[in-house]
């Protein structure tokens, strides 16, 4: 069971860790130069992740033979696990 626990705890240190270097990033930005740049800011963060579905999706039609939703769903899950991995 400690073998468990310490596996937790170093989850825990992991999870704490992310949320402050997250919050100590986040402190860095200024507000107003964001909202400023607003349409830059979410093109940035949505046009890669679109592009990587569409393409997925695009090739899994094409070359496996799925059909349109289902290649956009795996598009979707291939850019959730590849940004989990990278």
């Amino acid at each position: 069971m400690q073998h468990i626990d310490a596996i937790v705890d170093i989850a825990i240190c992991r999870a704490i860790a992310l949320a402050v270097i997250l919050a100590r990033a986040g402190l860095g930005l200024d507000p107003h130069a964001l909202r400023k740049l607003s349409f830059g800011v979410i093109r940035l963060a949505f046009t890669p992740c679109i592009v990587e579905a569409v393409t997925t999706a695009v090739a899994s039609h094409f070359i496996l033979g799925f059909p349109w939703a289902w290649g956009f769903m795996l598009g979707f899950v291939v850019l959730k696990l590849y940004q989990q991995f990278f």
